[in-house]
């Protein structure tokens, strides 16, 4: 499974590639290439700057003899 880190280099990589095709020939679908993956960053971005979730769940305490009360 690809990391978020990766994930993000690779995108960055396809938009500067994206803005070389619009700023060489300016079409519409290379406009909507970039827009796309310009909003595919920042939702990786959000994704990768929200806090981890603690992970919860029954605390078992253990008795003196080792065995759960």
């Amino acid at each position: 499974m690809i990391g978020h880190e990766e994930l993000l280099h690779g995108l960055k990589q396809e938009r500067r590639w994206a803005v070389d095709n619009v700023t060489a020939d300016v079409l519409p679908e290379h406009i909507d290439r970039l827009a796309n993956l310009h909003t595919a960053i920042l939702a990786l971005e959000a994704v990768m700057a929200e806090p981890r979730q603690a992970k919860t769940g029954p605390k078992i305490e253990f008795g003196e003899d080792g065995y759960p009360k």
